[in-house]
């Protein structure tokens, strides 16, 4: 899962491919509600203090079924007669760009962050390195986008909707969820797990978002063991790429697909985002069209090319695959030794921890 700037840039950018220029305008009024969206399910996998979580069907939708969920879900929001240019809109656009970028820049994160195999003891230093990666590109993009540093972002207004979950945006998600998500059906506490993922969600983002520099410093001082405070950190970002590592590829070295066939490619990380545009824009367009479709008959046809759009597939890849691929190449770049010198900074700080 790309970072939260990386999604809200990604959204932005894609409707902006996809819309009218009034109609960009419009939905910008919204950020909050397109930010949030552009998150898509990971906000079920953010903090998850509260209980009963959503983790399951976080997890489920990285899996499968992405694009019958979003499908459904923009019904439902048709039926209950959601603005095109509204606040519910404009999550359900940022929710469908999600599926596009995470398919298109996960190759490259999974390739360059390794992963954590339980088979080979070795790999347990990989465990959060593909979250520090994903930071480490938001940080990059923000400089090549604005130059600034994530901590002079105001990245909260494009994720705070408040203290609660509009109704409108949950009740769509969860109509979607009830409607392809094993176990969904019958779960009684589905409302309540939605509207947790977003109270904890929020949570998270106002710690790593209100003030950055203070949360890199409770990171590094809070409870727990040595590996405990280095995974908080890789979940913040940091303030600058060091000079020398290429984390957009713009150099434009190899790497390989990590799954079985092992393609040999050499796209940057930019050029892999322009790539996604054209397909995330594709399934924008297929929620407006359905979204202003003047007679109730023809929201069928537009929820099938919704559905085709996005697509129902794993977001580890783009390749469509039906299952997820047991992934098996990957180049590491130095992200522990870096994520090491940075907590042994901010620890230097706080003598004593």
């Amino acid at each position: 899962m790309p970072s939260q700037l990386a999604h809200v840039f990604f959204a932005i950018d894609s409707i902006a491919h996809a819309l009218p220029k009034d109609a960009v305008k419009t939905i910008m009024q919204h950020r909050g509600a397109l930010g949030l969206g552009a998150q898509g399910p990971d906000i079920f996998l953010h903090n998850r203090r509260s209980k009963p979580s959503a983790l399951r069907y976080g997890a489920r939708l990285h899996r499968a079924d992405y694009g019958s969920v979003l499908a459904d879900a923009a019904v439902a929001a048709y039926r209950r007669g959601a603005d095109p240019l509204g606040q519910t809109a404009a999550y359900l656009y940022g929710f469908a760009t999600h599926a596009t970028l995470d398919r298109f820049l996960h190759p490259y994160i999974n390739y360059c962050s390794g992963w954590f195999d339980r088979d080979r003891p070795e790999t347990a230093t990989l465990r959060a390195m593909h979250a520090f990666l994903e930071r480490l590109i938001d940080t990059a993009l923000m400089r090549a986008r604005h130059g600034t540093a994530p901590s002079a972002t105001p990245l909260l207004e494009y994720l705070d909707l408040g203290a609660e979950l509009p109704e409108s945006i949950a009740r769509a998600l969860q109509r979607g969820l009830h409607a392809h998500i094993p176990g969904a059906r019958t779960d009684p506490e589905l409302a309540l797990r939605v509207h947790n993922a977003y109270r904890d969600a929020r949570g998270y983002y106002r710690w790593a978002h209100h003030d950055l520099t203070a949360a890199r410093r409770a990171a590094a001082r809070s409870h727990g063991s040595h590996e405990q405070r280095m995974r908080r950190l890789t979940i913040l970002h940091p303030d600058a790429v060091p000079v020398g590592l290429d984390v957009l590829n713009l150099r434009r070295r190899r790497w390989r697909d990590p799954c079985p066939d092992g393609r040999t490619r050499n796209e940057s990380v930019p050029q892999l985002y322009r790539r996604a545009l054209d397909p995330a824009a594709a399934g924008v367009v297929a929620l407006y069209r359905l979204l202003t479709t003047p007679h109730a008959a023809e929201v069928s046809p537009h929820r099938r090319v919704v559905l085709q759009s996005v697509g129902n597939s794993d977001l580890s890849d783009h390749y469509h695959r039906r299952l997820r691929c047991r992934k098996r190449f990957s180049r590491p770049l130095p992200l522990r030794r870096l994520l090491e010198l940075l907590y042994t900074e901010l620890s230097a700080e706080h003598p004593g921890l």
